[in-house]
């Protein structure tokens, strides 16, 4: 299964890949064909389950050992090479083992893009270090991802304390990533528990993105803003950072919820089932600090997401400068109401795109630039809810 054409890289034309492809067949590689289905999944020609379905026929083949836990695995194509993959743990999962074998797949070779994803059962926690140590030393791994599959599947956190409890899944270190990494996301509960964010330098990062259940209580943002002000990242050019704020309730609406904390007996006969109260965050003064880190990069993408305390992030925003020099501003998910459109239309004329998907925006025909949807219902979408009943 050899062929004396080199395979091309993963920016070459399509057209040289598709030549590698012809010669793949000729050779009676299975990579062959698998070139022509990924390159038509990609032109919207073919549906992406043919290809899948070709896949697990030859999966042996393709992926080696981690044909045998396929089930663990969502894999991207691009041509005939991984170019993208989550690997799904649970608590009785051996992690070392799911990543070793994804790492040794014939078609892995040009793989630098791992998310790993935890994915608790019940109330058992998972945790990802072992799988991180070994990953770790993978030096083709540059951009990672690092998941929470309940955090990431909720909208809300709820609590009976204002301390919310342990994370079901423990991500482990980043330090043996730092140097090298160009892509880095979160998908967490508590963003607490995000230690080594604390004077995080990160020269080649080129996108960040940190989604979270729970990042602030009311008068008190500085744990985390105080730990991103600190960071070091020259080359950023997306910053994506979820504002979710505190709320109160007395018995919260557990609807999409990351753990359950009141029994279905606690709702019996009740009808006052809410989201809760905010009493707001002071992100005119604690939000400055994290958009500072972002002065002087190439920063073209700005995601700050789900707050409710909308005036406080304009002030913030408008104080920053950064309106002048981004191309995209995201504020989805956030209280955004019609009353908002006028600074908007004011402050983002000049952006090339502005999301504001599942607002409270009626109309936004006022801005052209925008990409628009309406949530049912009103406030930002995720939350912290402090359960007092």
């Amino acid at each position: 299964m050899t062929t004396k054409i080199a395979r091309p890289s993963f920016d070459a034309p399509a057209s040289e890949w598709l030549v590698y492809g012809d010669a793949l067949q000729e050779a009676n590689d299975v990579r062959g064909e698998l070139i022509g289905l990924s390159h038509a999944v990609d032109e919207g020609r073919t549906p992406a389950g043919l290809r899948d379905a070709y896949v697990q026929r030859y999966a042996t083949q393709l992926l080696g050992q981690a044909a045998d836990q396929l089930a663990h695995y969502t894999l991207r194509w691009k041509f005939s090479e991984l170019s993208s993959v989550e690997i799904r743990i649970g608590p009785d999962d051996d992690g070392p083992a799911l990543v070793r074998a994804l790492l040794e797949a014939p078609t892995a070779e040009l793989l630098t893009d791992i998310t790993l994803v935890g994915v608790p059962d019940g109330t058992r926690r998972v945790d990802l270090s072992p799988a991180m140590d070994l990953l770790g030393g993978a030096k083709q791994v540059t951009t990672l991802g690092l998941v929470d599959d309940r955090a990431r599947s909720s909208r809300m956190l709820v609590s009976r304390d204002f301390d919310p409890g342990e994370n079901l899944v423990s991500f482990g270190s980043i330090k043996p990533f730092v140097d090298r990494l160009v892509g880095l996301t979160f998908d967490v509960a508590d963003s607490y528990a995000l230690t080594d964010l604390e004077n995080f330098s990160a020269p080649e990062l080129r996108s960040f993105a940190l989604r979270n259940l729970h990042f602030c209580d009311y008068d008190d943002a500085q744990t985390m803003t105080s730990r991103l002000a600190t960071a070091t990242w020259p080359n950023l050019e997306s910053f994506e950072l979820r504002l979710t704020e505190t709320w109160v309730a007395n018995v919260p609406d557990e609807v999409d919820v990351y753990l359950p904390v009141y029994s279905a007996a606690d709702y019996e006969g009740r009808d006052d089932v809410d989201d809760g109260e905010n009493e707001g965050v002071n992100w005119t003064d604690q939000l400055p600090a994290v958009l500072n880190t972002l002065k002087g990069t190439p920063l073209k993408r700005l995601a700050l997401t789900s707050f409710n305390s909308t005036e406080q992030v304009f002030e913030a925003l408008e104080a920053s400068g950064l309106l002048a020099t981004i191309k995209i501003l995201d504020l989805s998910d956030a209280e955004l109401q019609d009353r908002h459109v006028e600074w908007l239309a004011e402050h983002t004329a000049n952006l090339e795109q502005l999301v504001i998907e599942r607002t409270s925006i009626e109309d936004a025909t006022r801005l052209p630039n925008a990409v628009h949807s309406q949530r049912a219902g009103g406030g930002p979408t995720y939350r912290y809810v402090v359960g007092q009943e």
